[in-house]
């Protein structure tokens, strides 16, 4: 079910961004379900992702708080030169856009989590190639 769910807003994003470019599905010769079979792996990759970032969110109490969701409104409404209680305005009304933009903050809270905590160190590009399969 979150892999359909997931095709289909894939498929409702790329049929906006088509249209805004004057194109359709059918001009690149796809249609609803021809669409959905070439993405699904991507959908469930992208799925995957997003329940492995839920259930890190969940086991680290990662929470997205209110003024975290006014501070995102008020970034994106300054650099869209858009008024900041129409943005408002249009989150409180779209349940779905506000939810997107809550997953999206938690998402990146979740990275931010990730990096701080990451021990990143340099290995010599030889000793990568010489290393066998398996290790």
């Amino acid at each position: 079910a979150l892999v359909e769910k997931q095709l289909q807003i894939m498929l409702d994003s790329t049929k906006k961004r088509l249209a805004l470019e004057k194109l359709s599905l059918e001009m690149m010769g796809l249609d609803d379900a021809g669409y959905k079979a070439r993405f699904r792996d991507t959908a469930e990759i992208q799925v995957k992702g997003a329940l492995l970032l839920d259930a890190l969110a969940d086991k680290e109490g990662i929470k997205v708080e209110d003024s975290d969701l006014d501070q995102k409104i008020k970034e994106t409404a300054e650099q869209r030169n858009q008024e900041l209680e129409t943005l408002k305005q249009f989150y409180e009304q779209n349940e779905n856009a506000r939810e997107n933009l809550m997953d999206q903050l938690k998402e990146n809270k979740v990275f931010a989590f990730l990096l701080e905590r990451a021990k990143i160190s340099e290995v010599p590009r030889s000793e990568i190639q010489a290393k066998p399969e398996g290790d």
